[in-house]
């Protein structure tokens, strides 16, 4: 990738080497980088829907929640001190849902409330 970059950027030592062909390689190198990319992603998925024993379907939505530094993991940053904040304010489970994170929300409340549950007991 370093390299395609190189040959975007006109490096003058890859110019002398390659003269007009850098912007053909640079192509050559960014192809090559995308298919990779999606054959690493479709292998993966690949994988893990094989040893889960679920879905293609099931497997992508797991990956995506529940994965680190995934896209879950971005909406539970943002919604988490809305949904604390809520909690507080309310008293209990009977909380907003906050835009965006319906998911995430929905897991706050079912967990929240079995603490109450929990607690009360």
């Amino acid at each position: 990738m370093l390299i395609g970059l190189l040959f975007a950027a006109r490096a003058p030592f890859l110019d002398q080497l390659f003269g007009d062909r850098a912007a053909h390689h640079h192509k050559t190198i960014g192809c090559w980088a995308i298919a990779l990319i999606a054959a690493h992603v479709v292998c993966s998925v690949a994988g893990y829907t094989l040893t889960d024993g679920i879905s293609v379907g099931e497997e992508l939505l797991t990956i995506v929640l529940t994965y680190p530094y995934m896209l879950a993991v971005q909406i539970a940053q943002r919604s988490a001190p809305i949904l604390r904040s809520e909690a507080l304010s309310a008293q209990s489970a009977q909380i907003n849902t906050v835009s965006g994170a319906t998911y995430t929300s929905n897991a706050y409340k079912s967990s929240l409330q079995s603490a109450i549950d929990k607690a009360k007991a």
